[in-house]
């Protein structure tokens, strides 16, 4: 990121567009470590189990009541969004892979919406954390090209090394296509 956005600054521009740079530049400099350490720790707290909701909490959610959300959080969802298509050209085959031998290594009908393995949970934590340490969707828009390729290959890695270390472990050395077709 760091060097993109030191790239970016000598790119032609109007004068808004530079300064724009250079603040996210110097934005960057000062919040970077604040950034990757909140999002190894919100990382690693979605890898605790979840926290039981009392029935009472579950009721009042329900029953097809519409919300507002907070300014922003669509935008939010649109950045870690894409980044994750990005991530899932790359990685699509490994991760379903994996997705199923997790499901079946569980006994799962399908992996929770906010299981850290599937990339939208991922790359929302990236964004939400860069957001959180006051750097903008604007300096995230400049360096998200960087950001994309080099987490795609990543978490390809992590997956294809998982998924190396299940079929070891002797679970799902062959996935049954039949199976997915009888159950889709």
């Amino acid at each position: 990121c760091q060097t993109r956005l030191l790239a970016l600054m000598d790119e032609p521009g109007s004068s808004r567009e530079r300064q724009d740079r250079r603040d996210a530049y110097q934005a960057f400099l000062a919040a970077h470590t604040t950034w990757v350490d909140n999002c190894r720790r919100a990382l690693q707290r979605s890898l605790l189990p979840p926290q039981r909701v009392k029935a009472a909490d579950t009721t009042a959610r329900q029953g097809g009541r519409l919300e507002l959300l907070a300014e922003g959080v669509m935008d939010n969802q649109i950045l870690a969004s894409r980044l994750a298509l990005r991530v899932l050209d790359l990685a699509s085959t490994e991760l379903n892979e994996l997705r199923l031998r997790i499901q079946s290594l569980e006994r799962l009908q399908e992996m929770p919406r906010g299981d850290v393995l599937l990339p939208d949970v991922t790359t929302r934590v990236l964004v939400d954390q860069w957001l959180e340490v006051a750097l903008s969707r604007e300096a995230w828009q400049m360096v998200q090209d960087t950001v994309a390729p080099l987490l795609a290959r990543h978490m390809h890695e992590a997956y294809k090394a998982t998924n190396q270390f299940l079929i070891a472990s002797g679970v799902m050395k062959q996935i049954d296509l039949n199976a997915l077709v009888r159950r889709a």
